[in-house]
């Protein structure tokens, strides 16, 4: 009985000590994988930070490639940084080819980034100024971006006789239809940033803008709620 009893007290503390070196394995584990967590949330942290104020600072100064897509088709171009220039038609025809081939690098070439943004982006904006010829509807732009003869339609739309087109043309500095629609863009895309220059963060948020290349901003964007996104779109701007 004696002997059963000091074999059961010595099962009891074996079993204890397995007991407390298994516990002490997983909070050893649990350790360790805590620190592994937090050493990787530092890291993405300092990451996205740096991506962040990295974008704040070259966005401003380097020079993008600003495409506008309607209904799947290329219709405009800007490039530029603080001044915008147009792309004339035949760079915009080679740009709508490389876009129904998907092949976004090309397409942006030496930019520093490029953005293809739908109409759909524009839909709070009411009307756009047009040099000293007033201003144009949303409506009445969406028509002269469908068209095929936009100066002519624009002048008909103002009632300028037609013998002024190229007077026109030579005070809106364009050459031809393609670069008109282009200053249409910039018109819209002017007035959707008055607010603040990253309206394309929150644009692509709702699916309105491609972006190529992707930076960590944009893919932090695509995953903040709109009050947090506002925020950081906030700060962003605070340091402009």
């Amino acid at each position: 009985m004696a002997t059963a009893t000091i074999i059961g007290l010595i099962l009891i503390v074996i079993l204890i000590v397995l007991v407390i070196k298994f516990v002490k394995n997983i909070m050893k584990s649990i350790i360790i994988i805590i620190s592994i967590l937090v050493i990787l949330s530092l890291l993405g942290s300092s990451f996205v930070y740096l991506d962040i104020n990295d974008f704040k600072e070259k966005f401003p100064v380097l020079p993008s490639l600003y495409l506008l897509e309607k209904d799947d088709k290329i219709v405009a171009g800007i490039f530029g940084a603080k001044i915008y220039s147009y792309i004339p038609e035949e760079q915009l025809n080679s740009y709508q080819q490389n876009f129904e081939e998907n092949k976004l690098e090309e397409i942006k070439s030496n930019h520093y980034k490029l953005f293809i943004i739908n109409i759909n982006a524009f839909d709070s904006v009411t009307d756009i100024q047009i040099e000293q010829d007033g201003s144009l509807s949303k409506e009445e732009v969406d028509d002269l971006l469908d068209s095929s003869t936009p100066i002519e339609d624009f002048m008909a739309i103002n009632n300028i006789p037609e013998q002024d087109k190229e007077i026109l043309m030579n005070d809106f500095k364009i050459d031809d239809e393609a670069e008109f629609k282009a200053l249409l863009f910039y018109r819209l895309f002017d007035e959707a940033t008055e607010d603040g220059t990253f309206f394309v963060l929150k644009e692509y948020k709702k699916d309105n803008v491609i972006v190529y290349p992707k930076s960590t901003i944009f893919r932090l964007v695509k995953e903040l709620p709109l009050s947090l996104l506002n925020k950081l779109i906030g700060n962003l701007n605070a340091g402009e």
